[in-house]
């Protein structure tokens, strides 16, 4: 018996048995470096050393490819911005490439004196202040007295300038920015020359020239924006920028050490190459606008509040932190950090919150406590350390993430973002890890719960909003029961009347008898018994004597070949003064009625209806007397479902139907006082007055506000709890229109406090604000980060470095573009922005209890 056997030098290239050795493509090199990148120091198997050894070598060794370079250098900027924290370990892989190939370094340095250029042009100085910090970092590998430092030095110079020109007794916030930019960029540039040996009297220098013209005095806060005011204020509201100086200055005192950060040195050591000999570069002189533009972020537009939300807890006489000083260096660079992550990282809620609550493996081991501890355990440990005499960190991340978000939500005057993308990462979060968040939430709803007295009147709605919104996603469940003592309160006491709101917002969310199972048998009587019946139209039921014309009403409504204001509908209307003569609000109860109730299943077929209707309806409605008649029918046919009657009132002021006059008068004149007590007055008057604001002449700006501010205006007869809510609900309104009550027209016939507050506001907000302009380089598709669009950037460069690699070789490693953009557009569908996540398990309704 014979065998074919094959040899190895056979013509089909049978290299017996061993594997062949297959060249990635750019992409797949790309892809992997990438990922190396943005999810550096998260967890991982690998030593984080390394982690960043295999990207820096990994960059260093593919400079030679155009689009891989191109392609990492954004890739850095892009991590560094959606990812501050990151930015000591990107300065990291920078070093280690350098140490490699010191064309790395070189690169890196050029690129982010470009991209700060190009950002002080375009006045994108958030960006500029994340971007100078991995300068610091990388601070070893500049040449002396071409670095970081003297950039900042000219930085200030501009910045004196420009507060000198503008005198003292004004904020300019584009200063702010700028000495924030400083001052949070020197503790880095300090602890880096500490790190590698050298003098920090730069340091020491540059801090005395910025003391020297921005002394504490310089920051000092206003009422006006303050979350919480009055006698009863839980703490002293500190501005951000005061908190920042005296953090720094305590650095400085130090010898510029920073105990929380990584020595990035020491973490390179093993794996850095020449460690005799390490290449130093020129950082090039940045040039600075001689008109330096105005600002595209809005975090300065008005004084940066430093918000808390976790006091020190008492332990058998001793204070416990756990979160840091406010006044501390790290304290104000960990809630900029966070607050930067929270604005940039928005595209993704899911990532955002798990970067938010790993803070910790981000900064030097024993910063923070372990993770997810509790803080009776917590507390155990503390005593224990004291009675031993040892040093033990009480911080705990999940509170400085906690705290950093509510920071944004209760951000004054307005959030920076849309308040659902805030409440959607505490709602992932508790989905992430339940046992160690639920508590910590917990903890920070009953202070501000505790507080409610002294907290803003809008910031009130923004909690109240907020909370329903979470417990909506977990069951519900919640310790009512802390509550209880507080039902017999004054009807106008803050805590009395979140309750009942935050009881009527989950109606709103759920069905009536899935939320009485939630609430202990003192706090059920607040549930409306008839809040899920569904509004009728009297007129039409058997036993009315005016059926017949009602019925007539609403053939003709519903007529599409017979609309505005015909003889049929005349004839109508003409029958119905024949049934009901001499009472003309029978009359508007009957057509208001029925235009209402030909749209009622839905809101969006009430909008539909009445925008089809409106020329009937503005045919019968003659005097302000009608349009109160026909508000009060809208709220009466509504009465069950009063929120939804408010939508229906904004319906009508759209099409004209009825006034602002009409809608504010029915607020501020039905009994209840829906204004203060009710979270749908609240909404109504907003949504009336953001109404009036749209119009383009002034003279329609001045009756509303007039007697809103009238209204408002306190009185002798008037309760202590009313009076509060009355300045209260002015202080924020006027915060919320002050472009449109500052005219003259307005100021001279609304009251004097509203004048005086009004001057108040304008002194702290000297420029009016814009909406936030994000900017992004390379040009990138909505929802999608830079780095990726980095990526197809390098996409579509391998067609000019992969010619000589063959067609089938790059279909096989590359997906299709139409593959490409079908799997974003289903990412993108997975993942909305500002989507309500289900509700979860009861596992995870029994830690919301905790």
């Amino acid at each position: 018996m014979s065998y074919n056997k094959r040899g190895r030098d056979d013509d089909d290239g049978y290299d017996g048995g061993r594997r062949q050795r297959h060249t990635q493509t750019t992409h797949q090199i790309f892809d992997r470096l990438y990922f190396d990148i943005v999810e550096i120091g998260d967890p991982s198997r690998m030593s984080l050393t390394n982690r960043v050894a295999q990207a820096g070598f990994g960059f260093a060794q593919d400079l030679d490819n155009l689009a891989i370079r191109n392609g990492v250098l954004e890739t850095f900027i892009a991590t560094i911005m959606e990812q501050p924290h990151k930015t000591p370990l990107v300065a990291a892989i920078v070093l280690v490439a350098n140490s490699s190939n010191s064309l790395a370094g070189q690169l890196a340095v050029e690129h982010l004196h470009s991209k700060i250029e190009g950002w002080l042009k375009q006045g994108n100085y958030n960006h500029v202040k994340i971007a100078v910090r991995l300068l610091a970092c990388l601070e070893g590998a500049i040449e002396e007295g071409r670095g970081v430092l003297v950039f900042l030095d000219r930085l200030l110079d501009r910045a004196i300038e420009r507060d000198q020109a503008k005198g003292s007794e004004s904020r300019d916030p584009l200063v702010e920015e700028l000495y924030a930019t400083i001052f949070l960029t020197l503790p880095y540039i300090g602890s880096t020359l500490v790190s590698l040996g050298k003098s920090v009297e730069a340091c020491d220098q540059l801090l005395e020239k910025a003391n020297g013209h921005f002394g504490i005095e310089k920051f000092l806060s206003n009422p006006i924006v303050e979350p919480y005011t009055g006698d009863d204020k839980p703490y002293e509201c500190d501005l951000f920028l005061a908190n920042l100086y005296e953090g720094v200055n305590s650095v400085a005192k130090d010898g510029w050490a920073v105990k929380s950060f990584i020595n990035v040195l020491e973490l390179i050591e093993p794996v850095v190459e020449n460690k005799e000999v390490t290449q130093k570069h020129v950082f090039p002189a940045v040039s600075i606008p001689e008109t330096l533009a105005e600002s595209t972020s809005t975090d300065y537009i008005y004084p940066r509040i430093f918000f808390r939300a976790y006091m020190p807890i008492d332990v058998e006489g001793e204070a416990m932190n756990t979160v840091p000083d406010p006044k501390s260096y790290d304290a104000v660079l960990w809630r900029d950090m966070l607050s930067d992550t929270i604005q940039n990282l928005d595209f993704n809620r899911k990532e955002c919150a798990k970067q938010l609550f790993t803070l910790d493996l981000f900064l030097n081991k024993g910063t923070f406590t372990g993770p997810g501890i509790s803080v009776d355990k917590l507390s155990g440990k503390f005593l224990d350390a004291k009675a031993d005499d040892r040093p033990i960190s009480t911080l705990k991340v999940e509170d400085v993430a906690s705290e950093a978000i509510l920071a944004e939500l209760f951000r004054l005057a307005t959030p920076p973002l849309q308040p659902a993308y805030f409440h959607s990462l505490f709602i992932e979060a508790c989905i992430m890890a339940p046992q160690a968040i639920a508590p910590v939430f917990g903890r920070a709803v009953r202070f501000l719960f505790a507080n409610l007295r002294s907290f803003d009147t809008e910031l009130i709605h923004r909690f109240l909003d907020w909370f329903s919104h979470h417990l909506s996603n977990f069951g519900f469940t919640w310790k009512w029961q802390e509550w209880v003592e507080y039902v017999d309160l004054e009807p106008l006491d803050p805590r009395l009347v979140f309750i009942k709101q935050l009881i009527k917002k989950e109606l709103r969310l759920s069905f009536e008898s899935r939320i009485k199972e939630t609430l202990p048998d003192e706090l059920v009587v607040f549930v409306p018994t008839d809040g899920e019946l569904m509004p009728t139209y009297e007129y039409i039921e058997s036993e009315n004597q005016y059926r017949e014309v009602a019925d007539q009403l609403l053939d003709v409504f519903k007529d599409k070949y017979d609309q505005g204001v015909s003889e049929t509908y005349l004839e109508v209307i003409d029958s119905i003064k024949e049934a009901v003569p001499d009472n003309r609000e029978l009359l508007l109860d009957i057509v208001i009625g029925a235009a209402i109730f030909v749209g009622s299943r839905s809101l969006s077929l009430s909008q539909d209806w009445i925008n089809r209707l409106a020329q009937q309806l503005q045919h019968v409605i003659e005097s302000a007397e009608d349009e109160s008649a026909a508000v009060t029918t809208v709220m009466q046919f509504y009465r069950n479902q009063p929120h939804v009657g408010t939508v229906v009132l904004h319906f009508l002021l759209l099409e004209n139907v009825i006034s602002p006059a009409a809608i504010i008068t029915w607020l501020f004149e039905s009994p209840g006082d829906v204004v203060f007590t009710e979270n749908h007055g609240w909404e109504c008057l907003i949504r009336t007055l953001d109404e009036v604001a749209q119009e383009g002449e002034v003279q329609d700006h001045v009756g509303p506000f007039k007697s809103v501010f009238e209204y408002l205006a306190v009185k002798d007869s008037d309760s202590e709890q009313l009076g509060w809510w009355k300045r209260q609900v002015t202080k924020s309104l006027i915060r919320k229109y002050v472009d449109y009550i500052k005219n003259e027209q307005i100021l001279e016939v609304v009251p004097t406090n509203v004048k005086d507050i009004v001057g108040q506001y304008l002194a702290v907000r000297p420029i009016v604000p814009r909406k936030k302009v994000i900017i992004a380089e390379p040009k990138v598709e909505e929802d999608q980060p830079m780095a990726d669009a980095a990526a197809k950037g390098v996409t579509e460069a391998t067609s000019a470095v992969e010619s000589k690699e063959t067609k089938e070789a790059e279909t096989a490693a590359e997906p299709k573009d139409a593959e490409v953009a079908e799997s974003k557009e289903a990412e993108s569908a997975a993942e909305p922005k500002d989507a309500e996540p289900a509700a979860e398990s009861n596992d995870k309704d029994e830690t919301m209890q905790e």
